[in-house]
């Protein structure tokens, strides 16, 4: 893409073009980061949904599992506190002993899960309070840019004209008069 060449013969309208340039680059490039600053926001946020129902999820089957082993505590120690226990009584027992075991282990894979899935809530959480920030810096910068190019092109346009083309209008308005006559 070939841009037009600024104008050089004049330092007061290179200053005005210049401040004008600034003035749309400060506007047009902070919004194209600002779209896709806003779209990841957006996708994070999903996650951070996904993930907080899935942390609930795993929340409620931990509870369960917790009552699962409450009972069964209460039941190995029913069994345990009988005088004398049968051959049968000792396989209730061990069979409620392994189921115990493996609730445990549930218990303590689903607590596992669940402490993974509010990190990654965290981590997700964080990354989008960075996002808010930078969206708030590209709007700063679009902002300080927008004042500085409007104070360039303002002082270059207003000094151009007041030296350059004022002056050159009345030599030329000199010009026609003195031909006229």
């Amino acid at each position: 893409m070939h841009f037009p060449n600024l104008p050089t013969d004049n330092l007061y309208k290179f200053l005005a073009l210049s401040g004008v340039v600034v003035v749309l680059v400060s506007i047009f490039y902070p919004i194209s980061r600002l779209g896709e600053l806003r779209q990841k926001a957006i996708e994070l946020a999903a996650e951070i949904k996904i993930l907080d129902l899935e942390s609930k999820r795993l929340t409620v089957n931990h509870s369960q599992l917790e009552r699962e082993v409450a009972a069964f505590e209460k039941q190995l120690s029913a069994a345990e506190k009988e005088k004398r226990p049968t051959p049968g009584d000792i396989d209730s027992i061990e069979k409620i002993h392994n189921q115990l075991r493996t609730r445990t282990l549930k218990l303590e894979t689903s607590n596992d899960e669940l402490q993974v899935k509010l990190v990654k809530v965290s981590a997700k959480n964080d990354q989008l309070v960075q996002l808010v920030r930078y969206v708030e810096y590209f709007v700063n910068v679009m902002y300080g840019g927008i004042v500085i190019g409007v104070l360039l092109a303002w002082v270059g346009f207003g000094l151009w004209y007041v030296r350059v083309q004022r002056p050159q209008d009345l030599l030329l308005k000199q010009q026609i008069e003195n031909k006229a006559t």
